[in-house]
């Protein structure tokens, strides 16, 4: 009766006689039949003569055309004779119960055949508690159903039903559940579709490197590479209440295998912060985790779920994600029914970058070794290193065009090379740019210091492949460098500065160094005084010097030879030794002497930097209870082989009190020239020129021709060191002091002739580089 209220049958032309023939491929008589529906007698033949008329699906009639579903044109008349009118046509909508019933009887098949305009399933049917998913399995009974599941259709709600499985005697067939793509089912039927589904939220899911989000955050919108490690990241929500005993699968139906270790699962709290999900994770197989739940998850609050994989080997490889969750029944209490796309995979770039010489602070080449893969680029970016840019023109090869861009979110720079015949890179290509230092090594910067490469479609489209050079090159600063000069707080001073110089390229490519600039602390003064300039390695030479910055360059711009140089010039030592900057007063505290090589002699020109060293440490400034003057050397003559007395002075001008308080001065050291050497044979040699000075009991200690061992570090005599003792029980009162001497005149003047003299707290003091030496 349902049916035929459905299909709204005229009951006063139909058939009082109980129906037959229910159910698929029905045949009625004289040649009408059904897919779907049942058999019955026109209304003016008697009950059981025969069944000529058929009401349902796919209808066939001997005396009427073909028909998609309705009733028979002999099905209901106007009148007790069976004529052939009043055929009728109606839209028919089939569903599925989750229920495998035999029922042949005519209310089974009102159940589930429903006629259109606007009628709802009945709310004593079952419903399928498959949500919007889809993935669950229906067994569909009758007969005659076919037995070849390629060449079967089943639809349910519109969708198609794939076919899994058929029985040997066409009475019954299995398919699976599509996912619905559309909601009016769902509006329509509520009592069939419950909320039930697992959906990955609007924000999707993401990707970024093992080595964590932090690090990597340039990197967090890129594809992922084909068989990389990553970190995939998804937001989860769920329609109903996971209960703590429930499982949560994870799967993917490409090559991927993903990790055990890492996973987790977090909930947004009452703070507004991520909590972790308390769970336990088992690794099913390479491509599937399932997580044991031991708390519960509310309905409709977003999760976030992060998984370690190593991606799929193929940049094809898609794949769908799976998320289900479980509780002990057959079917899954939420899923996606594998409704995720997975990641667009890109190529793995190889890339290496390396520099013949790389000066801080210098623009110089770099080749930009790399290796793409199958993917054919049409533009790649180069992320620099933290502290890097790059000139305007960033490119030292006519074939490739280059332009720097900053990132906004990191601050990095970036070159952007495209090739000048606006082809393709492709291969191995070796690659050629300019870029210009930092003043130190990118990892005092906070970075890691790697070069990175991203290869794009076309220019700022889509991405094919990137690379990582996690070790670059490391930065050449000018080496060998040696500083020295007395602590001696707010006193100017000798400072000496020895470098060595070398050329760097051939022919009219050289880079050849014609200044020496100095940067000193900002609480350091360098003067271009001449009672304390001196190109030492370079005597009879002139020079030019100017003050702001400190610049020294030989007269006529004439470049600076190879080789080991010695300068002198004047220094005013601040009150106290410069500590490193904080982030307060970035540079106002910088302990560093930068020492530049340039190209130009002009200190406020475009000078271009050859060597650098921007990290000489300035020496400790001593107590402020120790005032000395600059010391003075004189001689009586300077003949070649000659052996004139030398005389060492200097002021004192404040007294050091007897003891070792506040700071200990116990020795004074004199070291002379290579070259020359001492010719003392007696204590009577040596004379003090000031009898206020407190000397020790033997108080001048030297080696002599034929001693074993020595006064000084090291078993071999040494003829160019002299120490003298200060008795430490005594006060020295401030005064002019001088010691007097013999040497010995080398035939050649040495290119080093610097005599050093340190004020040393120990009486052992052997080097003026000892911690001993004031």
């Amino acid at each position: 009766a349902e049916i035929l209220a459905a299909a709204t049958v005229p009951l006063r032309g139909f058939s009082k006689c109980t129906t037959s023939k229910q159910g698929f491929n029905t045949e009625c008589s004289t040649g009408t039949s059904a897919r779907f529906g049942f058999c019955a007698s026109c209304s003016s033949s008697s009950c059981g003569r025969y069944s000529s008329v058929a009401i349902g699906v796919g209808l066939a009639s001997a005396s009427g055309p073909e028909m998609g579903a309705g009733w028979t044109n002999t099905f209901a008349t106007k009148s007790d004779a069976c004529f052939p009118v009043l055929a009728a046509y109606r839209n028919v909508w089939i569903y599925v119960e989750n229920v495998t019933s035999t029922e042949e009887d005519g209310d089974a098949f009102n159940r589930l055949l429903t006629a259109g305009g606007g009628a709802v399933l009945p709310q004593e049917a079952t419903a399928i508690p498959a949500g919007l998913g889809g993935g669950v399995a229906l067994t569909l009974r009758g007969r005659n159903l076919g037995q070849e599941p390629q060449h079967m259709q089943v639809f349910v709600c519109g969708e198609p039903c794939r076919v899994t499985a058929t029985d040997h005697n066409a009475s019954s067939v299995r398919c699976e559940t599509a996912a619905r793509r559309s909601q009016v089912m769902a509006s329509l039927y509520p009592a069939a579709n419950p909320r039930t589904d697992l959906a990955t939220a609007a924000a999707g899911a993401r990707f970024y490197t093992e080595r964590g989000e932090a690090e990597a955050s340039i990197m967090s919108s890129w594809s992922p590479r084909v068989s990389s490690p990553a970190l995939a990241e998804f937001s989860l929500r769920f329609s109903n209440d996971v209960a703590a005993s429930e499982s949560l699968g994870v799967s993917i139906d490409a090559d991927y295998e993903l990790k055990s270790e890492g996973v987790g699962l977090f909930s947004i709290g009452a703070t507004g912060l991520l909590e972790a999900v308390a769970l336990s994770v088992t690794r099913t197989s390479s491509r599937s985790l399932s997580l044991e739940l031991q708390q519960t998850l509310r309905a409709l609050s977003d999760v976030s779920l992060v998984v370690p994989v190593v991606a799929a080997t193929a940049s094809a490889s898609l794949g769908f994600w799976r998320f289900e969750t479980r509780d002990s029944g057959e079917l899954p209490t939420h899923t996606n029914d594998a409704q995720t796309l997975g990641f667009e995979l890109v190529e793995i770039f190889t890339i290496r970058v390396t520099a013949a010489h790389a000066p801080p602070t210098a623009t110089f080449p770099v080749d930009i070794a790399l290796g793409l893969g199958s993917a054919k680029p049409r533009q790649l970016r180069i992320v620099l290193p933290a502290g890097y840019t790059a000139p305007p023109n960033c490119t030292s090869s006519p074939s490739t065009s280059c332009e720097q861009r900053i990132d906004g979110a990191s601050g990095l720079r970036s070159l952007y090379l495209t090739p000048s015949s606006k082809s393709a890179f492709s291969g191995s290509p070796t690659l050629a740019a300019l870029v210009t230092a930092p003043s130190v090594e990118p990892s005092e910067l906070g970075s890691a210091g790697g070069w990175i490469v991203s290869g794009h479609i076309t220019s700022g489209g889509t991405q094919c492949g990137w690379g990582e050079d996690r070790e670059g090159f490391s930065l050449t600063p000018l080496s060998g460098i040696e500083m020295r000069y007395a602590g001696i707080p707010l006193t100017t001073v000798s400072l000496a500065i020895s470098f060595e110089v070398r050329w760097h390229g051939t022919g009219s490519a050289a880079r050849t160094p014609r200044a020496l600039q100095i940067l000193p602390p900002a609480t350091y003064e360098l003067s271009c005084d001449t009672r304390f300039l001196r190109l030492i390695s370079m005597p009879g030479n002139s020079s030019v010097c100017a003050v702001d910055p400190f610049t020294l360059s030989l007269a006529g711009d004439r470049p600076l030879p190879e080789g080991l140089h010695t300068f002198m010039l004047a220094v005013k030592v601040p009150r106290e030794t410069p500590e490193a900057s904080d982030s307060s007063a970035p540079g106002l505290l910088d302990p560093f002497f930068k020492v530049l090589l340039l190209e130009g002699s002009d200190p406020l020109g475009s000078s271009k930097v050859v060597d650098s060293n921007m990290q000489v440490l300035a020496s400790p400034v001593l107590s402020m209870l120790l005032r000395v003057q600059q010391p003075i050397i004189s001689w009586t003559f300077s003949r070649p082989l000659s052996e004139p007395y030398i005389t060492v002075r200097f002021a004192l001008e404040r007294n050091v009190a007897a003891g070792d308080k506040p700071f200990r001065f116990a020795a004074l050291l004199l070291e002379i020239p290579e070259g020359f050497k001492h010719v003392i044979t007696s204590a009577s040699d040596v004379w003090s020129l000031n009898n206020e000075f407190p000397h020790a009991e033997d108080w001048a200690q030297y080696d002599r021709p034929g001693s074993i061992g020595s006064f000084f570090s090291g078993a071999n005599a040494t003829f160019r060191k002299i120490r003298l003792l200060r008795d430490e029980s005594k006060r020295v009162p401030l005064g002019k002091y001088g010691w007097a001497f013999p040497v010995s005149i080398p035939l050649v003047m040495p290119s080093e002739n610097i005599w050093r003299l340190s004020l040393c707290s120990l009486p052992t003091c052997s080097d003026g580089g000892d911690a001993s030496a004031l």
